[in-house]
């Protein structure tokens, strides 16, 4: 007998029809979703962001903006400081990474005088309020090197400081400018094309839904619709804009049966950011995309990835096209690249060609850079049941102390503990302590200071640890777990005025309480 047919599925909803896909519903939808979600978007992972927001591509953009200071040194205006701007700062996380790594090099080198200033922008006003409460940024705060400002890619020309009370516009600003876009071109308009015979088609997107949506703008949509695209015959001057139009020209002399994005809000923002700098600037960006032509064919779904938000692939050969077109020049790596595109983009003339960028950006990124450390850290991570204390310590090594890969490296950890040497126990304190450093808590349910003190109470490291459960109860509030374990660690010192008055606390939180280690209590009441 042949098989009985499946019920057919139920028709679905036209939300929107045959519509340009910079003009779409789409990203009406994103707007609302991030403005919305505010920083939970990021805390509770649901937009990925950790192969930008890590200490080791922080450390390689930092060493390439070293470079550019390094280039632009000599002609800096010593009243004012070299401005980078990061575009839709998201969580805050690479911020604090990037301005530790920068710092750092500066405070080391001959240029400790130079000033600089970091602004971090979203057009989302809760996220810039979150900024300004963070404690892992207010240092640089009061040092005067960071500040906030609301800035929305797609339409500012201008950014008002919320410290400082100044506004960067075009003609404003006397020393050039650092752009840094991770993760932020994927998320704004862009137009997508095909081309055959010198001739371009226009795709165009349609959005369907299981059932009528009586509101259209709610965010939660995305996790329901589905996408399609159609075609339809375009004029070759599709913006009316000569510089984006002269892209779409050479694609179509030069590409023959490709379907690709196009990247339109992106090249118009940097079109704005450079008229901001004067048109001396260096943008480095990290996403998900390419920026070499023959990489650019996509298939008939353009990459669309739905996490919460939404994205697409950038591709930054248009936008190498069009800072080309403004005499400038773009770094970029030979090699094909696993996770994340990392591309520089350099605007305005310089007596060396700006020599110093382009060396950081060859020995930071393109040699062995943040992509490839992401992968191989994955994978390690991905059989971490089989390594040892060895690889687990060369791993945060090679991470730049990340708090990530230490939580990652817990199991080893705690699975060496009862056998590690003295040695072997002061590398472990001070692994646990340097990424700890390093940590920027955005918050998380996750309690990676708690997590982090039972290892170091483990290890015979108690100050450490209490130090970390302090933090726990800073970070998740007070509870009886942390209190008792503090007073573990105040017994094992010998302070046990101190324990007795955790272990009371501890019961005082949470009556019902049962610990572990109760016998320590005991004898410390007993004297």
């Amino acid at each position: 007998m042949p098989p009985e047919p499946s019920p057919a599925s139920p028709p679905r909803v036209a939300i929107e029809t045959e519509q340009r896909l910079s003009r779409s519903l789409l990203w009406t939808l994103q707007r609302r979703y991030f403005e919305e979600a505010g920083v939970s978007a990021w805390s509770t992972s649901t937009v990925p962001h950790y192969v930008t927001n890590n200490p080791a591509i922080a450390h390689a953009y930092a060493a390439v903006f070293f470079g550019f200071l390094r280039d632009c040194a000599p002609t800096l205006h010593p009243a004012e400081p070299l401005t980078i701007v990061e575009l839709g700062a998201g969580s805050g996380r690479f911020a604090h990474f990037f301005l530790r790594a920068l710092t750092d090099m500066l405070r080391r080198s001959p240029l400790a005088g130079k000033k600089i200033r970091y602004v971090m922008t979203d057009f989302t006003e809760s996220n810039v309020r979150f900024w300004q409460t963070q404690p892992s940024l207010r240092p640089f705060v009061d040092q005067g090197i960071l500040d906030f400002a609301l800035f929305d890619a797609e339409q500012d020309h201008e950014l008002r400081l919320l410290h400082a009370g100044v506004t960067l516009s075009p003609g404003a600003l006397r020393n050039p400018v650092g752009i840094i876009a991770n993760y932020i071109f994927d998320g704004i308009r862009q137009d997508a094309f095909s081309f055959a015979g010198g001739q371009m088609q226009e795709r165009l997107v349609s959005l369907t839904a299981p059932e009528p949506a009586p509101d259209p703008t709610r965010p939660d949509l995305l996790r329901t619709l589905e996408v399609s695209f159609t075609e339809r015959p375009a004029p070759l001057d599709y913006y009316g804009e000569p510089a984006l139009d002269a892209i779409l020209r050479g694609y179509a002399a030069r590409l023959d049966g490709a379907t690709l994005l196009f990247p339109c809000a992106a090249i118009r923002c940097v079109g704005r950011l450079a008229d901001l700098s004067g048109g001396r600037m260096l943008l480095l960006s990290g996403d998900r995309g390419d920026s070499h032509e023959e990489a650019l064919a996509q298939d008939e779904h353009l990459g669309l990835a739905v996490h919460g938000s939404f994205s697409l692939e950038v591709n930054y050969h248009a936008l190498a096209e069009y800072v080309a077109g403004r005499g400038g020049r773009t770094l970029r790596h030979a090699h094909r690249h696993a996770h994340v595109c990392m591309t520089a983009f350099l605007l305005g003339e310089h007596p060396s060609a700006y020599a110093e960028t382009a060396f950081a950006y060859e020995e930071a990124i393109e040699r062995a850079g943040p992509d490839d450390a992401y992968a191989l850290c994955r994978q390690l991570r991905a059989n971490v049941e089989s390594m040892d204390l060895t690889h687990v310590l060369s791993l945060l090594r090679a991470s730049r102390w990340d708090p990530r890969t230490l939580l990652d490296g817990l199991p080893v950890l705690w699975r060496h503990q009862p056998t590690a040497s003295g040695a072997d126990a002061r590398e472990v304190v001070f692994a646990v302590m340097r990424a700890w450093d390093s940590y920027c808590f955005i918050g998380e349910e996750q309690d990676l200071a708690f997590e982090l003190g039972l290892l170091l109470h483990g290890y015979g490291a108690h100050r450490e640890a209490i130090a970390l459960f302090e933090a726990s109860a800073r970070n998740h509030g007070d509870e009886a777990r942390v209190r008792w374990n503090v007073g573990l660690c105040h017994y094992a010192l010998g302070e046990v005025e101190r324990a007795l008055g955790c272990f009371r606390e501890a019961a005082r939180l949470d009556p019902a309480f049962i610990p572990a280690g109760a016998a320590q209590m005991r004898q410390a009441e007993s004297g």
